[in-house]
């Protein structure tokens, strides 16, 4: 069993919070072995419903559109019955369950005394680094929604809170690599660089970092990923359980047979992790008796004719109440997300800076798997491998870390370029005749697009960059303005250097909010502001500065239809 607790949740009858991890598990299992289940809503996978960024795997690098699907407030989670609830409201609740535990904790150790929570406490949520900005957005708004304040919530990436844990491990806490200890010392050293691959039950995070002289730490190539985790292992066996008995039979199974059928994938979890590559033997599971029953009263054939009859003849057998999986076939449930894993590697190998790595490091609950780590090194015989005992806690462990130094991270190397859309004066044979228009007797060329940031660019904690814009409400119609936030569009593209804000790769990302400097007191009819965005930890700050010299801060709004 893994040391993290799943993502799973269950609530009652009445929609109210029952319980998490295991225990949401092992409560909905006597549910369903008393045909109880039914009113109560069971939930898993929640974490892989904000994976909504779709450009950072590399299949999809020729496709112009950058989200399978925008994340809004509003979003919804269905159940095991496909009931839909809302995501903020069903994450929040498990944020809440999480706070009050350890709050728990804390105050049965007599460790509260002194201490207002409210104010003394600062809470780190970890985030994969390939998470869209509305991913986290999303996600500190559920934490707000149980009860945390936005000053007491700071994000990490993930990859980058397992290396702070992992370069402060004594070397004989390292299972794979350890036995080098040049090597573990050598790999963190200042000056080097490393790769960090996290392999969670969802996502892949992969991202190489380089030692600074004074001990901190940067991200020398943007950050990248797919959804290879665990969860694409189970999720290929699934698929061949289905192609065995059929659509029609395993949902039945589910749908019957709730109980069993939880406990058939939880075993085949347990057997995924023991399994190993350099076993000859074969991969025994056992096969719930309702499951077979059903698959004959549908087909009239017993799982050894079914199987005799199908494409996985040699590979797959019935032996008495197990399927008997060949070492070939059950290796085959990681083939994918192994081979896609392999392939983003060997790109990240074409980057001039990521050459000359001195370790990679393995980190996440997938990086406990014999099978992940073999492969790995078969594939790339070059490089060393280095994981960590307790490889899925390094990045919780971390995060503490992270929370107490989070200016460890100096610089981070940025995913797309960002802009905005603006009028600049017209460029004669250049810029098109259909854009152009005149204002104050002079031609202008709408859609322009301002780059503040560069893909691929390494930018420092710190830094600052502004657009230039002029606003103008003298027009009667745009007179109601004067007394709204403004909203700037925030602008990104794959591409180096966009020339059009309305070119087919580029996305809108989220808008800049500026709010009435002072209540009630309408914007001036003409004015000109500088935005500025700066780089402040893993998230974006925004100030507008007027001409005037006045200052307002701002946000951003990621969440937007």
């Amino acid at each position: 069993m893994s040391h993290k607790t799943p993502s799973v949740i269950l609530l009652d009858q009445d929609q109210k919070f029952h319980s998490f991890g295991y225990e949401a598990e092992d409560k909905y299992a006597k549910l369903t072995t008393k045909k109880e289940h039914k009113d109560w809503h069971y939930f898993t996978r929640i974490k892989m419903k904000l994976m909504t960024a779709l450009d950072t795997f590399k299949g999809n690098v020729n496709d112009t559109a950058l989200f399978k699907e925008r994340l809004k407030r509003e979003t919804v989670i269905k159940d095991m019955e496909d009931r839909e609830f809302p995501l903020l409201d069903l994450m929040g609740m498990a944020y809440k369950n999480l706070i009050d535990h350890f709050l728990k904790q804390l105050d049965e150790k007599s460790l509260l005394e002194g201490i207002t929570p409210s104010t003394d406490i600062q809470w780190v949520i970890t985030v994969p680094a390939i998470w869209t900005d509305a991913s986290k957005q999303f996600t500190k708004l559920a934490a707000v929604k149980a009860g945390l304040s936005e000053h007491q919530i700071k994000l990490a990436y993930e990859p980058e809170a397992a290396a702070l844990y992992c370069r402060l491990l004594p070397v004989d806490k390292f299972v794979s690599g350890g036995e080098q200890k040049s090597v573990v010392f050598s790999t963190f050293e200042r000056g080097k660089k490393f790769m960090v691959i996290d392999l969670g039950g969802g996502t892949v995070d992969i991202s190489v970092q380089e030692t600074t002289s004074n001990g901190q730490m940067k991200s020398i190539h943007k950050v990248c990923g797919g959804p290879w985790g665990g969860q694409a292992v189970d999720e290929e066996f699934r698929k061949c359980i289905q192609r065995i008995f059929g659509g029609e039979v395993l949902n039945e199974f589910r749908n019957d047979y709730r109980s069993q059928y939880l406990a058939f994938f939880r075993d085949f979890e347990l057997k995924k992790r023991k399994a190993n590559l350099t076993s000859n033997s074969s991969v025994k599971l056992r096969i719930p008796a309702e499951l077979c029953d059903l698959l004959e009263d549908t087909t009239d054939c017993d799982l050894a004719e079914t199987l005799a009859n199908s494409s996985f003849t040699g590979k797959i057998k019935a032996v008495q109440d197990k399927l008997d999986f060949s070492q070939e076939q059950f290796y085959s449930f990681f083939s994918g997300a192994l081979d896609n894993i392999k392939n983003h590697i060997i790109s990240i190998f074409e980057d001039q800076r990521c050459q000359n790595l001195t370790g990679i490091l393995l980190v996440g609950g997938f990086a406990e798997s014999d099978i992940v780590i073999e492969y790995l090194r078969r594939a790339f015989p070059e490089q060393t491998f280095i994981v960590p005992s307790q490889a899925g806690l390094s990045v919780v462990m971390g995060a503490v870390l992270y929370g107490h130094e989070p200016d460890i991270i100096c610089a981070r190397t940025c995913r797309y370029t960002y802009g905005t859309s603006v009028a600049k004066p017209f460029r004669n044979g250049i810029d098109p005749l259909q854009k152009r228009f005149i204002l104050s007797n002079e031609y202008f060329c709408n859609d322009r697009f301002a780059k503040t940031f560069t893909i691929g660019e390494l930018v420092n904690i710190g830094d600052r960059k502004s657009i230039h814009i002029n606003i103008d409400y003298r027009d009667e119609e745009r007179q109601i303005l004067r007394y709204k936030p403004i909203d700037t569009e925030i602008l990104i593209s794959r591409r180096k250097d966009p020339i059009f804000s309305d070119e087919d790769d580029i996305t809108k990302l989220g808008e800049i909010v500026v709010p009435l400097p002072d209540e009630g007191v309408p914007w001036p009819e003409y004015f000109g502001c500088s935005v500025f965005m700066e780089i402040a930890g893993t998230e974006i700050d925004v100030t507008c500065t007027l001409d005037t010299g006045e200052s307002v801060k701002g946000s951003f709004e990621f969440l937007i239809e």
